[in-house]
């Protein structure tokens, strides 16, 4: 586990609300306590909403790696074993960087070596995503990076040669929230 001297987290620092903690927040805390971060799955409440994605917090509190997150797979569960896998390999001494690959995390039918990408999120999408990541990190500064998976082709959102059925499948985060294309991703801020 990592020196907390410098962690300013609501593990670390008592901000004096943490009888207003409520039984989910508990048991958010007591995962990132017991296994070093929690893989959060975030679902719609609304058809207006954009579709689930899944995000973890911890991993800047337990090793001081930035968080993950991955969007576009319709399956929840499935994003938080993607989440798991990808954290479990950085425990055991992987790099957690952009552009850094990672096998064995998602799996396509019929194809081989199916990898995952890491990719940077540009800060202007944190307040909208990554909520309870901020108020667990407080004033902590934590880089958040997306888990990119590719078409059966292995090309990443981004590429022009990207599968079309994939296209819109997951937001490109690493351009400013302003600048990003039109998209079932972009909702307005609450």
């Amino acid at each position: 586990m990592a020196d907390h001297a410098a962690c300013e987290c609501l593990l670390c620092v008592d901000y004096g609300d943490r009888d207003q903690y409520n039984d989910s927040d508990r048991d958010i805390i007591g995962s990132v306590t017991e296994y070093g971060w929690s893989a959060l799955g975030i679902g719609p409440t609304s058809s207006e909403e954009s579709p689930p994605f899944a995000y973890t917090v911890g991993l800047w509190h337990t090793m001081r790696l930035p968080e993950l997150a991955i969007y576009g797979v319709n399956d929840i569960t499935m994003m938080q074993r993607a989440l798991n896998a990808v954290a479990k390999q950085a425990q055991e001494g992987r790099v957690l960087q952009v552009g850094e690959t990672f096998a064995d995390v998602l799996a396509l039918p019929d194809v081989d070596d199916y990898r995952v990408k890491l990719s940077p999120i540009d800060p202007s999408w944190y307040d909208n995503e990554f909520g309870f990541g901020l108020w667990f990190n407080r004033t902590n500064h934590v880089r958040y990076l997306q888990i990119l998976w590719p078409d059966g082709a292995g090309r990443f959102p981004g590429n022009p040669e990207l599968d079309p059925h994939f296209d819109d499948r997951q937001p490109l985060m690493w351009m400013p929230r302003e600048l990003h294309p039109p998209s079932r991703w972009i909702r307005p801020a609450d």
